[in-house]
């Protein structure tokens, strides 16, 4: 799961509200991105260009029973730019490392889950710092995290 850690600034991490699309039940901490309609699907890769993370689990949309239209499904996202910071857990076999600070990092799906992969260089995070908790060889396993954004060629224009 990928969670709004804190704010460069300071400020409330900056979050919009955008309908989603049809069928869509990713959960809260995926990586998203908008289709050719305009509205937010999951990630296919960490590799896709981002939105920012779903800050709620997603709901397959409502159809209301017979009498009622169907009612498009809104999903908060965590819009991701320079200011945001997310904590992201790393694969479970990985061990945290000193030296992966200032690396790039790949988001890779494991089941419904996504986690961080620090040796993807074609990845789209930026590996900032240790996540709380997290000392040097700490595994993925257990819970280890970094702090992490993701990077401007990373990232569409909301």
């Amino acid at each position: 799961m990928i969670l709004v850690a804190q704010t460069v600034s300071g400020n409330t991490p900056e979050s919009r509200t955008y309908n989603s699309a049809a069928g869509q039940v990713f959960l809260r901490g995926a990586p998203v991105k908008l289709d050719a309609s305009g509205n937010v699907i999951e990630a296919a890769a960490g590799t896709d260009l981002l939105l920012g993370v779903a800050q709620h689990d997603a709901q397959a949309d409502f159809t209301g029973g017979q009498d009622v239209a169907p009612v498009a499904k809104v999903i908060m996202v965590a819009i991701a730019n320079d200011d945001t910071v997310f904590s992201i857990r790393l694969l479970d076999a990985t061990a945290a490392a000193a030296a992966d600070i200032g690396k790039k990092g790949l988001l890779t799906k494991v089941g419904t889950d996504w986690r961080l992969d620090p040796a993807g260089a074609s990845g789209t995070c930026s590996i900032l710092n240790f996540g709380q908790g997290t000392t040097v060889g700490k595994l993925g396993s257990k819970n280890a995290m970094y702090l992490c954004k993701i990077v401007a060629a990373g990232r569409l224009s909301a």
